[in-house]
């Protein structure tokens, strides 16, 4: 699929059109999913061999580091990725591990979730992920921020044919919050 309908997916799941309580587990998957795509579409020049993926984090960081997207963004793609990851690959959850367990469990998500103020937990409670990810405004948030990275990696783009080519491209795609 292409990142703009892999978007519009996201879209219809961050306003709740799809009529689920599923909605912002399916807003995680397809906004990292459509900025995978929207990466892998621009054809940027990677100095991997061609026939070697080398997965969304380093195509990302690759991406950040040539257009100099704000540290912020990145910081927030990178655990939208993780979150992501944990959603997708979920074990049975161990609540309230302790921080030298893992940089990325579930547990610390929704703790990084809290801190970015992206979520308001009850204090004392101990959260889910799963229960955690299904709240309106997580799924809101991965939306806004998959089109934030496509935005401002379009609008760094050097001038030219390709940056011409995405203005007008995301340009035409129905958006709730248009990104260009």
């Amino acid at each position: 699929m292409s990142s703009g309908a892999l978007l519009r997916v996201s879209d219809e799941s961050a306003s709740g059109a799809v009529g689920s309580d599923q909605t912002s587990l399916i807003s995680v998957v397809f906004s990292v999913l459509a900025v995978e795509a929207f990466i892998n579409e621009l054809g940027w020049s990677w100095p991997w061999p061609a026939n070697k993926d080398p997965g969304l984090g380093k195509k990302f960081k690759q991406l950040s580091a040539d257009l100099q997207l704000p540290s912020d963004l990145q910081d927030a793609f990178v655990l939208l990725i993780h979150t992501r990851n944990a959603l997708i690959h979920l074990r049975p959850e161990v609540v309230g591990l302790d921080e030298s367990e893992s940089a990325f469990s579930p547990d610390q998500i929704v703790r990084r979730l809290e801190s970015l103020k992206v979520i308001t937990l009850e204090p004392g409670t101990n959260h889910t992920l799963v229960a955690t990810l299904r709240r309106t405004e997580v799924g809101k948030w991965a939306n806004e921020l998959a089109r934030r990275v496509i935005r401002e990696s379009v609008l760094r783009l050097p001038k030219g044919p390709l940056k011409d080519r995405e203005c007008s491209r995301w340009s035409k795609i129905p958006s709730p919050n248009p990104v260009i």
